[in-house]
């Protein structure tokens, strides 16, 4: 019965989405929520041929020698912004019903999109990413910001896959990076966290403010995921109120944009 529900449940993004009372509770008492198998079949197709674009896209320009440099040969990973005016695979799912019932149900009923990108780790490589929070690397703002990170591929500790570390929700000094969490993020050192495991078409929703990290990719083949960033309010320079990223209008009152 469950795998007959995951597949009906895959099939369209065209309904109203809520976040369960559970996946509420998760994300409120631990920072993060898991939604396993939400993403359509059809719609992950369309974010895996992207994906694809842009990693082909990313190697042919490796490739090619600029007067002056060696060509990359090979990468480790591939940490790739796709703005949605530039891809209608990303502009369609980043503003489905989906995504607004998640942005609504953890952010609030107003909220922009200011980054979408492709994080990708090549097969057999050692890339890691170290405890960190990544509201620590955003411009300062009393904003809340959220990570909706889309698993293109089964998520698996051999294949890289993102660890968290429940009810690590802390203030962050984000006029100077990294500032206040390092002290946190040394102590976490030898913590392992919780792995998000999840089959392709899942999605992690976490604040920026949590500490996650993630291990290498040790498998053949490629871990792809797409990572859509929102926030309550544009994230603007100070002095001149301009935006300093997208500002990309998703929600509005509650009602997507």
């Amino acid at each position: 019965m469950s795998l007959i529900f995951n597949v009906l449940r895959r099939r369209e993004i065209r309904s109203p989405f809520q976040l369960s009372d559970e996946q509420r509770s998760q994300y409120r008492e631990d920072g993060y929520a898991v939604l396993e198998s939400v993403i359509p079949a059809t719609v992950l197709t369309k974010l895996e041929q992207s994906c694809r674009k842009v990693v082909t896209n990313v190697d042919t320009r490796d490739s090619t020698a600029v007067e002056g440099e060696e060509p990359i040969e090979s990468r480790a990973g591939y940490f790739e912004p796709v703005h949605p005016n530039q891809d209608a695979s990303v502009a369609e799912f980043s503003s489905c019903p989906l995504c607004a019932g998640v942005v609504r149900g953890t952010l609030g009923p107003t909220a922009y999109l200011f980054l979408a990108q492709y994080t990708v780790k090549a097969p057999g490589t050692d890339l890691t990413f170290e405890w960190h929070q990544d509201a620590a690397y955003l411009p300062h703002s009393s904003s809340r910001t959220i990570n909706i990170w889309c698993a293109l591929d089964d998520m698996t500790e051999e294949n890289g896959t993102l660890y968290f570390m429940p009810n690590s929700q802390v203030g962050v000094d984000t006029e100077q990076p990294g500032a206040d969490s390092g002290d946190i993020a040394a102590k976490l050192e030898d913590q392992v966290g919780t792995p998000f495991l999840a089959p392709a078409g899942s999605i992690v929703v976490f604040s920026s403010s949590v500490f996650h990290r993630s291990g290498p990719n040790t498998t053949s083949q490629m871990r792809r995921a797409l990572t859509l960033e929102f926030s309550e309010e544009p994230l603007l320079d100070h002095e001149t109120q301009q935006p300093l990223m997208w500002a990309v209008p998703v929600l509005r009152s509650g009602a997507t944009v």
